[in-house]
């Protein structure tokens, strides 16, 4: 068994992993650096994965699963513009294409989206976190609501949709 945790320097990814058992105490436990190990195996055909795309209506997410749609995966698009999302997956097959509306900052509408695609779909097979925000500040301006609306979006939103996803991709042993 081994226990990975990366870190991005540069162009390089370095992962940290545990050599052993999990039973070794800690003081005997091998930490050794690897450059360059994947830490998923790489998905070639993209047909029939469900994918589920958080902060598709403009930018990358909207790119990402276009693509995704393109190469045959079966893609949901959430965030909080539906009239966006709705004018990417019109173009597609009702069953390849969903969009959901969804507030990254709403706990309940996180759990909502994803029971929907789980009774849809049976669940998800990746899950992709693109929604982001950005309001530039100069110190002089500094407004402390901008920055909360920041952080509940762009930090806990991410750990708001881990809450839901991942007992659910442990469940489907994902």
């Amino acid at each position: 068994d081994s226990t990975k945790r990366s870190s991005g320097f540069g162009n390089s990814i370095f992962v940290i992993a545990k050599r052993g058992s999990t039973q070794d105490a800690p003081t005997s436990c091998n930490w050794s650096w690897q450059k360059n190990v994947a830490l998923n195996k790489k998905i070639t055909d993209w047909s029939g994965q469900r994918v589920w795309v958080i902060g598709a209506s403009a930018g990358i997410g909207a790119a990402f699963a276009a693509l995704l749609l393109e190469r045959g995966a079966r893609v949901a698009v959430s965030a909080r513009s539906l009239p966006s999302l709705r004018s990417l997956v019109q173009k597609y097959q009702p069953e390849r294409a969903r969009a959901i509306t969804l507030d990254v900052r709403d706990a309940n509408q996180m759990k909502t989206a994803s029971d929907a695609l789980i009774e849809t779909w049976g669940g998800y097979d990746l899950v992709v976190y693109c929604a982001g925000t950005y309001v530039p500040q100069r110190a002089w301006d500094f407004q402390l609501d901008t920055v909360r609306e920041l952080f509940a979006v762009n930090v806990e939103g991410v750990y708001t949709c881990l809450s839901v996803v991942i007992p659910q991709l442990r469940k489907q042993g994902t």
